[in-house]
């Protein structure tokens, strides 16, 4: 019995390429995304009936109360800020219903084909940006085509515009990969993450290498060669430098305003949310409010760089723990086995206490699609299609030998 090939869905793979690329979109006012202009049109011209994921949309429906409560119980100090912030949350149902709307035997050809095609963009574009980079740089903390420019060193930030946030996308992309074993594109996620210089991705990355040594020992001494070449790579990249000892500094970011200790510039930020949470660890400062709050103790509107103390601040610590026991409820959903899990799970909190992730589409997508099992070849999916297919071999012996019966009589 000849299987069926299934197509790559050309459509799904723009979506996701626009989806992972925040720096592609439509400025009017603000930015429109290139995927919040897509979302609709996969939703009308989709041939399958699409539905949204209860435990999902329940938890999104949730969220978008508690924020907008408390914009409500804040009405002196709400900003227009804080009211953009809020529609974010309804363009991710518009995400849910957009990527429901897609058939999920396809989903899985198309996820490699977008990998492929991310990457290769991904890697031109951060060509380009090195081909007219220079040392003379004077600019500091600036994008330059697919580089982030910071003390004189060229990050990798893509289509994504920010080199730690770039990471985050590409670990969510490694996860995937290595659940579907798809190991080519595996190894360019790690080489892309590297190039970002994102501290908490290197971190991340020796999580990730912890996780191989505890759940697959044997797989891991497989990977030693390829740490080699990269650490071979990195180490003739400083060789080679006019100054071995200031490259490191600058791979590291270290004797620059924003040292290690001070994790970029982010712990005084920090000390400042939680001297104020410890003093009223369940008041609600209301939904976005924390820009304010960094334009008065640093004198810029910024993010915290904090997920947990960031929703700890605008909406108490009742509503951070409830929001982290229900996304690891989703995690614990997934039709995938404990080592997936626990990989989602340290990239969530590796990236959540250094990124702001509360309305990151690219987090509650891999939510949704994980726990789909869009993307995880459980072994409930393969023992189902597997009986299909007994099924079928079955039901034609039968009809031939009912045929042969008939024949003889």
């Amino acid at each position: 019995m000849q299987s069926k090939v299934v197509k790559p869905n050309n459509l799904v793979v723009v979506f996701l390429v626009a989806l992972f690329s925040p720096i592609i979109g439509v400025k009017v006012g603000a930015t429109i995304k290139a995927w919040m202009l897509l979302a609709p049109v996969i939703i009308l011209i989709s041939p399958y009936k699409w539905r949204l994921n209860k435990p999902l949309s329940m938890f999104l429906f949730g969220f978008a109360c508690t924020a907008i409560l408390s914009l409500l119980l804040n009405l002196h100090t709400t900003a227009s800020s804080s009211l953009f912030f809020l529609m974010g949350i309804f363009l991710l149902f518009l995400l849910l219903l957009s990527i429901s709307s897609i058939k999920t035997v396809d989903f899985e050809t198309s996820f490699n084909r977008f990998c492929v095609v991310y990457i290769v963009i991904t890697t031109i574009y951060y060509a380009i940006g090195i081909n007219h980079f220079n040392e003379s740089f004077t600019e500091n903390n600036i994008t330059y085509y697919g580089i982030f420019v910071q003390h004189g060193m060229p990050r990798l930030s893509g289509l994504v515009g920010d080199p730690n946030l770039c990471a985050f996308y590409f670990s969510v992309l490694l996860i995937i990969s290595l659940s579907l074993r798809n190991h080519f594109i595996s190894t360019f996620c790690v080489l892309i993450i590297i190039l970002t210089g994102s501290r908490t991705a290197f971190a991340f990355l020796a999580l990730l290498a912890v996780i191989y040594l505890v759940f697959r020992p044997r797989k891991l001494l497989l990977t030693i060669p390829l740490v080699l070449v990269l650490v071979s790579f990195i180490s003739t990249y400083i060789f080679f430098s006019s100054d071995t000892i200031a490259s490191v500094e600058s791979i590291l970011r270290i004797g620059n305003s924003e040292s290690i200790s001070q994790a970029g510039g982010r712990m005084h930020i920090w000390k400042e949310v939680l001297a104020h949470i410890a003093e009223q660890p369940l008041q609600i400062s209301g939904f976005g409010s924390s820009r304010a709050f960094t334009e008065s103790v640093i004198g810029t509107p910024t993010y915290f760089h904090n997920t947990f103390l960031e929703l700890t601040f605008e909406l108490g610590i009742l509503v951070t723990t409830a929001f982290i026991l229900v996304v690891l409820f989703i995690i614990s959903c997934f039709k995938s086995n404990n080592e997936l899990k626990i990989m989602y799970i340290a990239s969530l909190m590796c990236f959540g206490m250094s990124l702001s992730l509360t309305l990151n589409e690219v987090l509650y997508f891999s939510l949704f699609a994980l726990y789909l099992g869009h993307f995880s070849k459980s072994s409930n999916l393969r023992s189902w299609s597997l009986k299909n297919d007994q099924i079928l071999v079955y039901r034609q012996k039968i009809l031939a030998l009912n045929s042969i019966s008939y024949n003889k009589k």
